[in-house]
């Protein structure tokens, strides 16, 4: 974690908006994010809408495959129920909201060698 803001302002972060807070009319999720890019924020170029649980699996299975493609890492994908009235319906249990499930991808796995230890007292 980066405290000091000079060097974070060096970083060229980027981000993808993925919720809208206001009330702009919006009735969907999807919605959400074509309001979203319409403002002129950056959103997910791969994000896609599923009819059922099996195109959920679908994409979970491709991005499993190919998230060694993207430019940036990722560990997952996020499944959200897309009509908002049953998202907020749904409510939320601490911070986690039931309407959105995230798939974790199985963790990657490497070999180190260590090279040297220095055992130092306090």
């Amino acid at each position: 974690r980066q405290l000091d803001p000079k060097i974070t302002a060096q970083r060229n972060l980027t981000f993808f908006a993925y919720d809208l807070i206001s009330n702009l009319g919006q009735t969907t999720h999807q919605e959400e994010h074509k309001i979203l890019k319409d403002l002129g924020f950056k959103t997910n170029p791969y994000s896609r809408f599923c009819k059922d649980l099996k195109e959920v699996f679908e994409f979970r299975e491709q991005w499993k495959k190919n998230r060694e493609k993207l430019e940036y890492e990722i560990d997952g994908i996020v499944a959200i129920v897309n009509q908002n009235k049953i998202f907020q319906k749904l409510g939320v249990v601490g911070k986690a909201p039931r309407g959105a499930i995230a798939y974790k991808f199985p963790l990657k796995e490497a070999e180190t060698i260590v090279e040297d230890i220095k055992i130092q007292v306090g």
